[in-house]
């Protein structure tokens, strides 16, 4: 069964400053509305209320794990986020059917099938197919943070290599030198192409977050316009 599961996910590493286009919120909603998660990892300077505002927002609308980090908890975070929000949305899937077969919730059933669930829960988030997009900020604020996140990105891969099921990710950049999301690698289980293509990223230009969002729902619903901007 869990070889079947394909869990889609995106990852957001910002500073959370989106400053063009829409706001990233709906954006992420509308992702969670087409069964994907979106996860929000925001690497701050200091406490500035709408920063912390946006990222927490964005991973509220999209179902996901809201992390504020230091720049050094990059690698390591981007692989918790991903898993504890993989993990809590089959926990709510689970806790759901329960909810109509038995009438009662994972909290509320015998300690004994308590416990057998939850072991269900822990395999199938390691044996489910995992698709992550990493939509990495890298506007002209982001520029003494990129080399840490272009870091990020590729250990985040070598950690799903890990798991029992298939794991790909892909990167996605913004802004490009048009103030628009592009796709810097397709998705992949290469660890040496991502580092290889990762480090042709430059922080420049504004943050259009919610283009960025889209951009990678549109990839993980497999629509052709998104590859158009493959560079």
């Amino acid at each position: 069964m869990s070889s079947d599961i394909t869990m889609k996910v995106i990852n957001v590493v910002t500073d959370g400053c989106s400053n063009i286009g829409a706001d990233p919120c709906p954006a992420a909603a509308k992702a969670h509305g087409s069964g994907i998660i979106v996860n929000a990892i925001g690497i701050l300077d200091g406490s500035r209320e709408s920063a912390l505002s946006e990222v927490n927002g964005i991973a509220q609308s999209g179902g996901g794990v809201a992390d504020i980090i230091r720049l050094n908890e990059l690698s390591r975070t981007l692989t918790t986020a991903t898993m504890a929000s993989v993990a809590n949305t089959l926990t709510e899937v689970v806790d759901k059917e329960l909810k109509e077969v038995l009438k009662k919730g994972v909290d509320e059933i015998h300690p004994e099938l308590r416990f057998q669930v939850v072991d269900f829960i822990e395999r199938l988030t390691d044996e489910a197919g995992l698709k992550v997009v990493v939509v990495l900020d890298a506007s002209g604020s982001m520029a003494n943070k990129m080399a840490e996140a272009k870091h990020g990105a590729a250990e985040l891969l070598k950690s799903l290599k890990g798991r029992k099921g298939n794991s790909s990710v892909a990167v996605v950049c913004y802004p490009s030198e048009r103030n628009e999301p592009y796709l810097l690698n397709d998705f992949t289980d290469d660890i040496g192409e991502l580092e290889r293509t990762i480090v042709e990223v430059a922080a420049r230009g504004g943050t259009p977050t919610a283009a960025a969002i889209e951009f990678a729902a549109e990839l993980l619903e497999e629509k052709p316009l998104a590859y158009e901007y493959m560079v």
